[in-house]
């Protein structure tokens, strides 16, 4: 696991490589006047499928995220403030890089004033969990992977599913974003076969 945070502006790029997947997290505060960045899970590769998982920046149904009910964005179009921990302890990024300590990593994070959000980063699954007072949707955007990718998106009921096609996708690749529908709390688990 890898941190880089910027000295000039408020933002921390964690890099964390498990042994079946790769996923990138970032966090701060909008930079861009245009309002494109879209912080959080940007991006999960894994050994056989490749990219799996691929938020849209300047998008408002293709960014990985969590949206409250009506609302016109992601929590994560705007500023993500982050809570890094490894094996159970609070990691404090500093300026520059540097290599993480082995062991679990967990990042959590305030989604406004309306709850919390966690993940944690295990041996072959990304572990999410949102609270959040009222109806919400998570938008979780995929690229096509094909059947036999070894990954896995499962979540808990009472939560719903739909899908839809997006534009947005890049490389030739389709992208379609799974919306999960849920009240006040959800988990799901984006899985990798090793």
């Amino acid at each position: 696991m890898h941190q880089l945070v910027d000295d000039r502006y408020p933002e921390i790029y964690t890099y964390v490589r498990r042994p079946g997947y790769y996923a990138a997290f970032n966090a701060g505060k909008q930079i861009s006047v245009h309002h494109l960045q879209r912080f959080g899970l940007g991006l999960v590769w894994t050994d056989s499928a490749r990219a799996v998982l691929q938020s849209q920046g300047g998008s408002a149904d293709a960014a990985w995220g969590t949206a409250a009910d009506g609302a016109p964005q992601v929590y994560e179009a705007g500023q993500v403030e982050a809570v890094f921990r490894v094996a159970g302890k609070s990691i404090e990024p500093k300026p520059g890089s540097m290599d993480l300590p082995p062991g679990a990593l967990t990042i959590t994070y305030p989604l406004g004033g309306r709850g919390e959000k966690s993940m944690e980063f295990t041996a072959d699954a990304i572990v999410v969990r949102v609270r959040h007072e009222g109806a919400f949707t998570e938008f979780i955007p995929l690229l096509d992977r094909g059947e036999d990718s070894g990954f896995a998106l499962k979540f808990d009921p009472p939560a719903t599913a739909t899908k839809a096609e997006s534009a947005a996708g890049r490389g030739g690749r389709r992208l379609t974003v799974t919306r999960l529908a849920a009240k006040d709390a959800l988990t799901y688990r984006l899985e990798i076969a090793r």
